[in-house]
């Protein structure tokens, strides 16, 4: 019986501590020629790194290897008949309002998450589009939008009117507790229009 008590007590406690201790998720995305980025989520004391999209150090080629990619190469792949696509045209007015609806819940979602000050994202651009007119343009919201942002948004855009790309590092985070994000997901869920959005997945489904 007291093992028992004892076990009870300590999942009690983990429980406790999963539910309310916060929890801070990172994302860096690093755009240049590919985009990688770089997420991690900690709990104290632990740390998860996850990394997408950064190239991997080559390795040699064996011959083996030669000869199996040019046999799957020698093999010829059937052609797949093209889908029939849903038109935006077949969408009724009940149909866009539920995907309006679930836009505007999306997005209360997130201004409730957001709404604690423990956030913040942090961006360095450079560079410029293809027509130096839309990074003229460009800059110019930059310059528009950069007085109305929060503190805790800091955005740097250096225009480079001849790169015809963008480069930079883009830094976010949110620090959060598991029991009010299962609050808020609870809330967005009740909030659905649950019956209309499986009448419009059937809907796309069977157009598809």
């Amino acid at each position: 019986m007291l093992i028992v008590s004892i076990l009870l007590a300590i999942i009690f406690v983990l429980g406790a501590y999963l539910l309310f201790m916060p929890i801070t998720l990172r994302l860096n995305i690093i755009i240049d020629e590919k985009i990688s980025t770089v997420s991690a989520v900690k709990i104290f004391p632990f740390e998860r790194k996850f990394v997408l999209g950064i190239p991997k150090k080559e390795k040699k080629v064996k011959e083996a290897e030669k000869i199996e990619k040019a046999v799957i190469k020698a093999v010829k792949i059937p052609e797949e008949k093209p889908k029939k696509r849903f038109k935006l045209s077949e969408f009724s007015r009940s149909d866009l309002a539920v995907i309006f609806d679930l836009f505007g819940e999306t997005l209360k979602l997130t201004g409730r998450l957001l709404s604690a000050p423990h956030y913040f994202l942090k961006a360095n651009i450079t560079g410029g589009a293809a027509e130096p007119d839309i990074t003229g343009e460009l800059y110019g919201a930059y310059h528009a939008i950069r007085p109305a942002l929060p503190s805790s948004i800091s955005i740097v855009y250096n225009p480079d009117f001849a790169a015809e790309k963008f480069k930079g590092t883009v830094e976010m985070g949110l620090v959060i507790r598991i029991f009010r994000l299962i609050w808020e997901t609870l809330v967005f869920i009740i909030r659905l229009p649950i019956i209309k959005l499986i009448k419009l997945y059937r809907k796309l489904k069977k157009g598809a």
